[in-house]
């Protein structure tokens, strides 16, 4: 029978009770309670986080049945008992535009109801629309980066793996079923979906406290169980335009690793 995850990933439709079971389904520590503040605001981010993950999973897969052609295989095949380092052909820039176009508009509707969440519990509007400029001009910036981060490093893992497959001697065809495995890996799209999912909604908030002129936010693990990153964070206040000092390097806000489902509000 299908698992409560694949049956949740196929609904059109998805109810809170249904959200939560598909988000007790995620690896680490359980999400903020305030994120559940607003059942309805939690059942969209969630659902927002699914759709995000079909994009990938779809993108990766594809990208796996037309990645073996991008490869120079008499090159692998000269290398096979060298082990050199192996390079890829060009025509990687064109993914870039591929992997924005998933990103594009579903990251923005997270933007969108972290700011929107931040209203609500602020108790006033800042004048944020769906439809504003400035704000999708820095998130497409976002995007754009975000984009490029992904590409290189799945182009480093293809590499990774086509230098283990030359090291174990493997064959041309043997190379190729194990670079399409990893290329069509649905625990990454899942892992990207869920971790970007949050930072933008983190963004959508700190957009929110910049508009009104707030000084500072805070960071709150907020559950039993948060990693030694997350809970050397917790309470933390900085100023809105400083970052936090993570134990693994500098956050603008959560998430602070893959997986992380702290939060981060603004103080007034």
């Amino acid at each position: 029978m299908p698992s409560n995850e694949s049956k949740l990933t196929k609904l059109k439709g998805l109810s809170y009770e249904l959200a939560e079971l598909y988000a007790a389904a995620q690896p680490g520590e359980g999400w903020h309670p305030e994120y559940k503040k607003n059942r309805d605001n939690f059942r969209k981010l969630i659902r927002t986080n699914i759709k995000l993950e079909r994009k990938f999973r779809a993108y990766f897969k594809d990208l796996a049945k037309r990645v073996t052609s991008r490869i120079s295989w008499s090159d692998y095949n000269n290398r096979l008992y060298k082990a050199d380092e192996f390079f890829l052909d060009d025509g990687w820039e064109d993914e870039l535009l591929e992997i924005r176009v998933n990103l594009d508009q579903i990251l923005f509707d997270a933007f969108m109801m972290g700011a929107f969440a931040q209203e609500a519990e602020l108790g006033f509007s800042s004048g944020f629309v769906p439809g504003d400029q400035i704000a999708q001009e820095a998130l497409r910036r976002h995007v754009l980066r975000l984009s490029g981060q992904i590409n290189e490093t799945t182009i480093k893992q293809i590499k990774q793996s086509l230098i283990s497959s030359i090291q174990q001697g493997l064959n041309q065809f043997e190379a190729g079923q194990r670079l399409e495995k990893l290329v069509s890996n649905p625990y990454r799209a899942r892992m990207i979906s869920h971790t970007e999912t949050v930072r933008a909604y983190t963004q959508g908030r700190l957009e929110i406290g910049i508009r009104i002129g707030a000084k500072e936010k805070q960071w709150f693990d907020g559950q039993p169980g948060a990693c030694k990153v997350c809970s050397a964070l917790n309470g933390m206040v900085v100023g809105i335009d400083e970052q936090f000092p993570t134990l693994i390097g500098p956050r603008d806000g959560s998430p602070a690793h893959p997986w992380c489902k702290c939060l981060t509000k603004i103080i007034l």
